[in-house]
């Protein structure tokens, strides 16, 4: 019995001197590294196609700010990974108008990329989404000042290819288009 004791404690220990041993090379020959990348585009989605993205003063944005990305991985992995190996991105499923903090998540575009970890700095973008419509908004022609001696003012009117044009269609934003007078 004390045999059979002592064979198993020595099996017991060899596993763990052998893991030991394991995580002590992989560590030492294939540490984990980081590195960043500056200015990594944001797409966006889940977009609602009714909602646009508005700036403070309700002025269409063109896109989200670029975000720094912190990638973590062991050195041979990390050899392999460009800022093109990357994709940040925002999720603005189930968003209505208003304003949001949306998490900006980080994957990577290869398969091949294991045990990679991913920060995005910052890690939260304050949006604000505003519906877009359409309005019909009909033209007036308002005559300021007068003409110089020797001409006469004419009925003032406006074309386009000669046709005349009785309205224009405003789309945008919500807040700024209801701006518009009729």
């Amino acid at each position: 019995m004390s045999w059979l004791r002592a064979t198993g404690l020595r099996i017991v220990l060899s596993v763990g001197l052998a893991f030991a041993l394991w995580v002590f090379v992989s560590y030492t020959q294939n540490p984990d590294r980081d590195t960043s990348y500056d200015s990594v585009p944001v797409d966006v989605v889940g977009r609602a196609p009714e909602l646009l993205l508005v700036d403070k003063d309700g002025m269409p944005r063109a896109g989200l700010p670029a975000v720094n990305v912190t990638v973590l991985a062991e050195t041979a992995t990390l050899k392999n990974v460009q800022q093109s190996s990357i994709r940040a991105l925002v999720d603005w499923s189930g968003l209505g108008p208003g304003e949001h903090q949306v998490p900006v998540d980080v994957e990577t575009t290869r398969s091949d990329l294991k045990r990679v970890t991913f920060e995005a700095r910052p890690s939260f973008l304050p949006i604000r989404l505003e519906q877009e419509i359409t309005r019909t908004v009909p033209l007036t022609i308002e005559v300021a000042g007068t003409v110089p001696f020797s001409f006469e003012a004419g009925t003032p009117r406006l074309t386009v290819q000669n046709q005349p044009v009785q309205s224009v269609l405003v789309r945008g934003p919500q807040s700024r288009v209801e701006r518009v007078k009729i």
